[in-house]
């Protein structure tokens, strides 16, 4: 039977590099198995250049939208809404990209620019919520997240045809 003090133990070999090392020397290939299965997901990640490339394209929104939350919070801001202005962004960025013709570094400038515009007057509304009418910030940015969820689901249908 284990008692506390075993589990205790036993936490410390699986937890602490130096337990990690315990288990490498004293269980050979067991030991072996555990820490090469620990670095799976690494490998995966950053295994090869074409892995790098795929993890920065799906880390570049995440790391986006939590620097506009960190960002609004050092402001005194409570923005909630990164998803929804990094969703109308994208729409519009990607209608530009699709509609203007335009190839080349102008039209990524182009939707770069489009992109941030479009995010900002986003944001714009719940900002004229709070100045104008005492709104609470929070709120009317979660609620515009889902706003911008549904046009993305059912305006770019009809944007495209």
């Amino acid at each position: 039977m284990k008692t506390a003090e075993n589990s205790s133990v036993s936490w410390y070999h699986h937890l602490h590099p130096a337990g990690l090392r315990h288990r490498v020397h004293h269980h050979g290939r067991a030991g072996c198995q555990s820490l090469c299965g620990a670095g799976v997901p690494l490998d995966r990640c950053f295994g090869s250049l074409r892995n790098v490339g795929t993890t920065l394209a799906r880390s570049t929104p995440l790391i986006f939208t939590s620097l506009c939350a960190c960002f609004a919070y050092r402001c005194g801001v409570f923005n909630l809404g990164g998803e929804g202005q990094f969703l109308m962004g994208s729409i519009v960025c990607c209608y530009i990209a699709t509609q203007s013709g335009i190839e080349g570094l102008p039209a990524i400038l182009l939707c770069l620019v489009g992109g941030a515009v479009a995010g900002g007057l986003w944001s714009l509304i719940s900002g004229l919520l709070k100045v104008y009418r005492g709104q609470n910030e929070m709120i009317i940015t979660i609620m515009l997240n889902y706003v911008a969820t549904l046009f993305m689901g059912r305006g770019i249908y009809r944007l495209a045809a």
